[in-house]
């Protein structure tokens, strides 16, 4: 009995394929999604740490805190105003502080410990305090 020679895929080698790819997919989103938040947070913590130096090098240099972030471009300690961040002094104490709230900051956290948390930014005197909620705002909290 001959064989004819068939041209192209039976359509379970299709579907074979199509299963493997599928798991692989399964597999690799979550890994891919964990790394682009990982570099998303890496960002924020970033961001935070420049402003944080640039105050403190701004006010070894004029002995006075700015005013604002404008100030620190103005000046040349910085190039650019970061997204979301911003800072606040209370009685010789700077917390620089993202604007927005972070769901899940578990993950934050685990970047850096030097991180305070508050649930909104009028009032820092909570920083002792956990939250109750997911929603916080990251805060790095420098005395002089």
């Amino acid at each position: 009995m001959a064989f004819k020679k068939h041209d192209g895929f039976s359509l379970y080698e299709v579907l074979i394929v199509l299963a493997v790819i599928a798991i692989i997919g399964a597999f690799s989103v979550p890994m891919v999604n964990n790394i682009i938040n990982k570099a998303k947070f890496t960002k924020i913590i970033n961001d935070m740490k420049v402003i944080q130096n640039s105050i403190i090098q701004y006010y070894y240099d004029n002995d006075s805190f700015p005013d604002n972030i404008d100030t620190l471009v103005d000046n040349d300690y910085i190039e650019s105003s970061p997204e979301n961040v911003s800072f606040k002094t209370l009685n010789n104490v700077v917390f620089v502080y993202y604007t927005e709230q972070i769901s899940n900051p578990d993950n934050l956290e685990k970047l850096d410990t030097t991180l305070n948390w508050n649930s909104n930014t009028e009032d820092f005197s909570s920083l002792n305090e956990e939250p109750d909620n997911n929603s916080r705002i990251p805060v790095l909290r420098m005395a002089f």
